[in-house]
């Protein structure tokens, strides 16, 4: 694990330039060599906005990564910051995703992946940026005291070595019967977790049929533990014919989907290979590999974090997205980096004569990352049966992979049937007894303050998501602070801490149209359930008092559907309703 700190920054928009004239550049030394993981610790920080500048965004910061052992290759990591603040202090561990974060095209281009191996005596260069810069002449924020854990696993770790020490065939796609399937390899003398690839050690690949690349050779790994998972990696990355070529020792080889990235590996499991061609350029064996060797990496342990049980019978009708599927939502109940697989129990039952079960898929999306999605294949190879049951650990794949996903943020759950084999609508299978269980890849924090927020109005879940900030102080230092996304009138939180902080401290809850409410709390080591605190609601022109003056502005607005202020009672219209919520909390003030 390496760490570094920031000296006060300044952060601009960068593009991807070598380094815009505001930003600051800071380069640090590797003292020890280690493999990439896919997140990145943001432990502490003091970051603000430019009073000059008020357009600007605490959410749009961020820092881009590059480290002198890949020459060209660059990784962007968004800071992760409140839009709403015009400063945020970090004094507690917040997982972010190692790769590509931030809304401009360029912060999408990420090419350092994570398990590659990162040398001792290479030198990162980290440079502060801003995604939107809203001056060419001025900076638009500031940053002291930021501080990065970059987690990793050794960079010399192996699960197991695997040797083919007996020529192999690469024949064709995946279940070709011109390919090489062997099994019972390299048992693992001791239980261990999964990396994000293998390390090549040596052979050779000779062609059998002119005109095959040598890039098209893949490896295929299934673990006897772990049936429901498998892993893939190129083996040669030569997009050219070939007569005879070397495999090269010593170079890292990711899987070509993350999914699995550490799992636990049990003692005594073994691996089954399949050697086999991206492309079949004819019958037979397209290439022969001789004294094929690689190294499975070791990883971090992904951790359990949420078992989300979904009640009921789900019709499955058409491809994703489709209002006629059944779709659930499950709100989060603890911050956590989304991992790249999941347990699934679920049972099938088909509906239409011609519907498989390997058709069936869950699609997940969480509401604090718009436009990603992470998919499950609850029943892969099953195909025209008419019920069917599964239990088992399955991979995830899709951009929510590596997403931190913050408590009381709402994930969402649509069962689908990804082949259609009747008219639009209608129900090709049906899904029930569904409990998913989801996994994060780093770990939580040793240290947390727990509870529900209880929001006056009325309405059960809300209109539209509101944001309800809290800071937690002791004295003048502010040691935590953040925001909940309440998607109803009950909103579960979780608030890392570090117990280092350990003692008496003030939590203070304040939110738009909502009173503000302070809370005494003791801090100590481990988690601390605090539960219930109510926010009473109606104070729509934010005065501090509920009083008639909130009532003529639900007046003013009456009949506005929207994401209003006056909606004291989230509906998402202003009626009725809200002039009661209002009575509710007439003569309250804020703490």
């Amino acid at each position: 694990m390496a760490s570094f700190g920031a000296r006060p920054g300044n952060l601009r928009n960068d593009g991807i330039s070598p380094a815009a004239t505001f930003n600051t550049l800071v380069q640090v030394t590797v003292p020890t060599g280690y493999a990439l993981s896919n997140t990145i610790n943001l432990v502490a920080g003091d970051f603000w906005e430019n009073p000059d500048l008020p357009e600007t965004s605490l959410s749009d910061l961020g820092f881009k990564l590059t480290n002198d052992a890949w020459p060209g290759l660059v990784a962007f990591v968004t800071a992760g910051l409140s839009s709403s603040k015009t400063e945020v202090l970090v004094s507690t561990l917040v997982v972010r995703s190692f790769g590509n974060s931030g809304s401009a095209p360029w912060s999408n281009m990420t090419t350092l992946e994570a398990g590659m191996v990162v040398p001792e005596g290479s030198t990162w260069t980290i440079e502060c940026y801003d995604n939107d810069d809203n001056s060419s002449t001025d900076i638009d924020a500031f940053g002291q005291g930021i501080r990065f854990d970059m987690p990793g696993s050794s960079a010399g770790t192996a699960v197991s070595t695997i040797s083919l020490a007996a020529p192999v065939n690469f024949g064709g796609e995946r279940g070709s019967a011109d390919n090489s399937l062997i099994a019972g390899l390299s048992p693992l003398d001791q239980p261990k977790y999964l990396g994000p690839g293998v390390r090549l050690v040596g052979g050779q690949l000779s062609a059998q049929i002119a005109g095959t690349w040598a890039s098209e050779a893949r490896i295929h790994l299934v673990n006897s533990a772990l049936p429901g998972l498998s892993f893939d990696f190129q083996l040669l990355q030569q997009n050219s014919s070939f007569t005879l070529i070397s495999v090269p020792a010593d170079e890292f080889r990711p899987w070509l989907s993350s999914a699995g990235t550490g799992v636990a590996l049990p003692s005594g499991s073994t691996w089954q290979v399949e050697t086999y061609e991206a492309y079949d350029d004819a019958p037979g064996a397209d290439a022969i590999g001789t004294g094929i060797t690689f190294e499975v990496m070791a990883g971090s342990p992904s951790f359990p974090v949420q078992a989300v049980t979904i009640p009921g019978v789900f019709n499955l009708a058409d491809p994703y997205p489709d209002p006629d599927n059944t779709a659930y939502s499950e709100v989060a109940q603890l911050n956590s980096c989304f991992a790249s697989f999941a347990t699934i129990s679920a049972s099938y039952e088909r509906v239409a004569p011609d519907s498989w079960a390997a058709d069936a898929l869950i699609t997940i999306t969480n509401s604090a990352h718009p436009g990603k999605v992470a998919y499950l294949q609850p029943f892969p190879g099953i195909q025209n049966v008419t019920t069917f049951q599964a239990a088992g650990m399955r991979p995830l794949i899709g951009s929510l992979i590596g997403s931190t996903i913050p408590s009381s943020s709402l994930y969402r759950f649509e069962m689908s049937d990804e082949v259609a084999n009747l008219e639009p609508g209608a129900v090709e299978a049906l899904m029930s007894n569904v409990t998913v269980s989801l996994y994060s890849s780093a770990p939580m924090p040793q240290a947390s303050l727990n509870g529900t927020l209880a929001l006056g109005g009325g309405a059960e879940m809300f209109g539209f998501p509101r944001s309800i900030s809290y800071e937690l102080r002791r004295g003048a230092s502010k040691l935590a602070s953040g925001t909940v996304l309440a998607t109803g009138a009950e909103a579960p939180f979780s608030i890392p801490l570090s117990s280092a902080n350990a003692g008496p401290a003030t939590l203070i809850w304040s939110g738009p149209s909502y009173l503000r409410r302070v809370q005494q709390v003791n801090i100590t080591a481990g988690q601390q359930d605090l539960g219930v605190c109510t926010l009473p609601g109606g104070d729509i022109d934010g005065s501090g008092e509920v009083d008639a003056a909130d009532i003529d502005r639900v007046i003013t607005d009456f009949g506005f559907v929207g994401n209003y202020l006056s909606d004291a009672d989230g509906s998402g219209e202003v009626d009725a309703g809200d002039i009661d919520a209002v009575i509710s909390s007439f003569g309250l003030t804020n703490d």
